[in-house]
C-alpha cells in the first residue's frame, strides 16, 4: 500500500512539473552565484552583494515551487480559445516565470550597486577602512634589495623590531607579526591589504647594499588614500649589526610617530571643522607658526613677533568664519602662550600680557564647551604662567590650586592627553613633590604616543630624578634627553647642576668645563648673557667640591664680572657654591636677594635638599616663612 501510494504521489509531482520548475530555478540561482563570485573576485562589485543575493534566491525557491503547483490545479483553457499574445502567455508556467525574474533581479543587482556607487564613489569596503583611525598600523615586511639576498635576514629583523618598538605605545594599534607574515612575499595590492587588516597606516621599508654600507628606506603611506605621507633613509654599517637593528628602528619609530601625529591631529581638525575658509585659515597660521622656532634660534625676535601677529590675524578671521568651532579659539591662545614664553623677561618667568590674552581666548572656548579637555589643559598652562609672575604668595598659591585643578580636570576627561600630564608635573615640582611629580611625568611620557612633548616630559623626568637624588635615574633620562635632542641645552644643564649639588656624581671638574661651554654653545643668543655667569657658578661649586676653594672664588669672581645686571638665579647658584666653601653668612644673603626676587620660590627653597644643612637654621626658616596675609 505504502509503495503503490509512494509510486502515485511521485507521479503527480513528476506530471505537475514541479521537478522541471526546481530544476530550473536552482541551475538558474547557481548560474547567478558564480557570476556574483567573479564579480567580487574582480572587485567590481563589493562583498556585500552576496547576503541579499543568497537571501533572495533561497526566499523565491518554495514560492516559485508553490506557483508550479497551483497552476497545475487550474483546468486548462483550450488553446484555440485565445489567440496571438494571449495564447502564447497562457503557454507560460507562473513558476517557469517567477523563477526567471527572481535570477534576473540577482544578476541585475552587482549593476544596481556599480551605479549606486558611480564612477567617482569608492568601494564601500574601502570607505569602511576609511573610517579606522590612523593609528591602527601595520608594519610590512621590509623587502631586501641586496644582491643574493645577503641582507635578508636584517629586512626581517627591522620590521620585526620595528613592530615590537611601536607596539609599546599604548595609543597605537599594531599588527602583531603574524598578521602580517601571509603577506611577506609580496604581490598584494596595499590597499587589500590594509582592507583585510583593518589599518589606516602601512609602513613599507627596503633594505639596500651590502655589509660594509647598509641603507634602509621606510615609507608611511596613509592607507585610507594610498598617498604617500613621509620617508626617511637611514644609513648604517654592519660592524655591530645589533646596534644598528637597535639605533635604526629607534630612528624609524620616532619619525614615524611625530609624523602620524601630524596626520591624526589634521584628521581631528577637519572633522571637527564645518566652514571651509575657516579649516584652510587655520591650516595657514599652523604653517606660519611652525617657522617660530627657528626665527627665535636665529635671534630674529621682531621677525618672530610679527609671525605671531600675522597668524593670530588668520585665526581671528577663522573664528569669525565658524564661530561655533572652538579649535581657533584655542589656537589663537596657543598663539598667546607662545609668545608668553619667547618674550619674557628672563627664563624663570613668563610674560604675563600676553599669558593673559591667552586666557581670554580659553575663557571663550570654554563658554562654547565648558568640559573641553584642549581648553581645561590650556587654561591650565597659562595660569601656572601667571605664577611665574606676582610676587604675592596668596595669588602664587591660588593660581597654583587653579591650575593644578584645571590640569586634573584635563587628564580625567582624556587620561591620554600627554601635554597636561607634562604641566601637572610642573605644577607639583612647583609644590615640591618631587614624586608625584616624577609620577605625572612618567604618565607623560607614556602618553605621549607622537612625541608632541617629549623633550619636556624627557627634561621632567631627568629633573625629578635629581630632585629625588636617584643619580642612577638622573643618568638614564639626561642621557636620554642629549641623546634624542643634542641640540638642547636643558638636560646639559640638569647634568651640570647634578655636579654642582652638595652630593651626587663624582665631583669631576673636567666634565663641568665641558658641560658649561656646551651649555654656552648651544644658548640661544639672547640667552647666553645669562647662561654664561649661572654656568660659572655651577663649575665653581663642583671645584669646591673637589677639593680647590682658591680655583672655586676666582671662577666666583669671573662669573660675576659676566654678569650684564642683576640676575636672581646667579645669586641662586652663587649661594651655593658659598655654601660649600662654609660661607653660610654670605650664602644666606644671596638666598635672601633670590627669594626677595621671586618669592613665590619660598616653597620650593624650604623643601629643596641643596639647603638642607640650613633647614635647622632660624635665618633660613625666615627667609622662606610664607608672607603675612595681612
Amino acid at each position: 500500500g505504502r509503495a503503490m501510494t509512494g509510486d502515485t504521489m511521485f507521479g503527480k509531482l513528476r506530471a505537475r512539473r514541479i521537478f522541471q520548475v526546481g530544476l530550473v530555478y536552482l541551475g538558474l540561482a547557481w548560474l547567478a552565484m558564480q557570476v556574483g563570485d567573479i564579480l567580487v573576485d574582480r572587485e567590481i562589485v563589493p562583498g556585500s552583494y552576496f547576503p541579499p543575493l543568497l537571501y533572495l534566491l533561497v526566499v523565491g525557491f518554495p514560492i516559485v515551487l508553490t506557483l508550479a503547483w497551483a497552476h497545475e490545479r487550474r483546468p486548462a483553457k483550450p488553446v484555440s480559445d485565445e489567440v496571438g499574445w494571449r495564447a502564447w502567455a497562457h503557454s507560460l508556467r507562473p513558476g517557469y516565470v517567477l523563477a526567471t525574474l527572481l535570477v534576473m533581479v540577482a544578476l541585475l543587482l552587482p549593476a544596481y550597486l556599480m551605479l549606486e556607487r558611480g564612477p567617482g564613489r569608492s568601494d564601500p569596503d574601502i570607505e569602511a577602512a576609511a573610517t579606522l583611525p590612523s593609528t591602527s598600523i601595520a608594519v610590512l615586511y621590509f623587502d631586501d634589495h641586496s644582491e643574493g639576498g645577503q641582507l635578508d635576514y636584517l629586512a626581517k629583523s627591522l620590521t620585526e623590531h620595528l613592530i615590537h618598538e611601536l607596539a609599546q605605545v599604548k595609543s597605537l594599534d599594531v599588527k602583531s607579526r603574524n598578521a602580517v607574515k601571509p603577506y611577506r612575499e609580496g604581490g598584494v595590492p596595499d590597499d587589500s591589504i590594509a582592507r583585510k587588516l583593518g589599518v589606516g597606516t602601512l609602513v613599507e621599508g627596503s633594505v639596500t647594499g651590502s655589509r660594509e654600507r647598509v641603507r634602509v628606506s621606510v615609507q608611511l603611506i596613509d592607507a585610507n588614500t594610498q598617498s604617500h605621507l613621509d620617508s626617511e633613509v637611514i644609513p648604517g654599517t654592519l660592524d655591530d649589526p645589533f646596534e644598528l637593528i637597535d639605533n635604526v628602528t629607534d630612528q624609524i619609530s620616532r619619525s614615524l610617530r611625530r609624523r602620524l601625529g601630524i596626520e591624526v591631529r589634521l584628521q581631528q581638525l577637519r572633522a571637527g571643522a564645518s566652514n571651509e575658509e575657516a579649516w584652510d585659515l587655520v591650516q595657514q597660521a599652523f604653517s606660519l607658526t611652525d617657522d617660530v622656532e627657528a626665527l627665535v634660534t636665529a635671534g630674529d625676535t621682531a621677525g618672530a613677533a610679527r609671525t605671531f601677529d600675522r597668524a593670530d590675524e588668520l585665526l581671528r578671521r577663522a573664528e569669525s568664519a565658524d564661530p561655533d568651532w572652538i579649535e581657533p579659539i584655542l589656537a589663537r591662545a596657543r598663539v598667546a602662550s607662545d609668545r608668553a614664553f619667547h618674550e619674557a623677561p628672563d627664563d624663570l618667568s613668563y610674560e604675563p600680557s600676553w599669558a593673559r590674552v591667552g586666557l581670554e581666548h580659553v575663557e571663550r572656548a570654554l563658554a562654547i564647551a565648558p568640559d573641553d579637555p584642549s581648553a581645561l589643559e590650556r587654561r591650565g598652562i597659562l595660569l601656572y604662567y601667571l605664577t611665574t609672575t606676582s610676587d604675592d604668595q596668596n595669588t602664587v598659591d591660588s593660581l597654583r590650586n587653579e591650575s593644578e585643578r584645571d590640569l586634573k580636570s584635563a587628564v580625567s576627561l582624556e587620561p591620554s592627553r600627554a601635554l597636561a600630564w607634562n604641566w601637572l608635573s610642573r605644577v607639583l615640582q612647583a609644590r615640591g613633590q618631587f614624586l608625584e611629580a616624577k609620577l605625572a611625568a612618567g604618565r607623560a611620557y607614556e602618553a605621549d604616543a607622537f612625541l608632541d612633548d617629549a623633550r619636556i616630559i624627557l627634561f621632567r623626568l631627568c629633573h625629578n630624578s635629581l630632585e629625588l637624588r636617584d643619580w642612577v635615574e638622573v643618568t638614564r633620562w639626561c642621557g636620554e634627553g642629549r641623546r634624542r635632542y643634542p641640540d638642547r641645552p636643558s638636560f646639559v644643564a640638569v647634568e651640570l647642576t647634578a655636579l654642582a649639588g652638595p652630593e651626587g656624581p663624582a665631583p669631576d671638574v673636567e666634565k663641568a668645563w665641558e658641560l658649561e661651554r656646551t651649555l654656552l654653545e648651544l644658548s640661544a643668543p639672547q640667552r647666553r648673557v645669562d647662561r654664561e655667569p649661572r654656568g660659572l657658578m655651577q663649575v665653581a661649586a663642583v671645584l669646591v667640591r673637589a677639593e680647590l676653594s682658591d680655583s672655586a672664588r676666582a671662577i666666583i669672581e669671573l662669573a660675576r664680572a659676566a654678569m650684564s645686571g642683576s640676575d636672581p638665579e646667579v645669586d641662586y647658584y652663587e649661594a651655593n657654591a658659598r655654601l660649600r666653601l662654609g660661607e653660610t653668612e654670605e650664602a644666606l644673603r644671596l638666598l635672601g636677594d633670590f627669594l626677595d626676587a621671586l618669592p613665590g620660590e619660598k616653597p620650593y627653597i624650604a623643601e629643596d635638599w641643596w639647603w638642607e644643612s640650613l633647614h635647622d637654621d632660624p635665618r633660613f626658616k625666615a627667609l622662606v616663612a610664607a608672607d603675612d596675609p595681612t
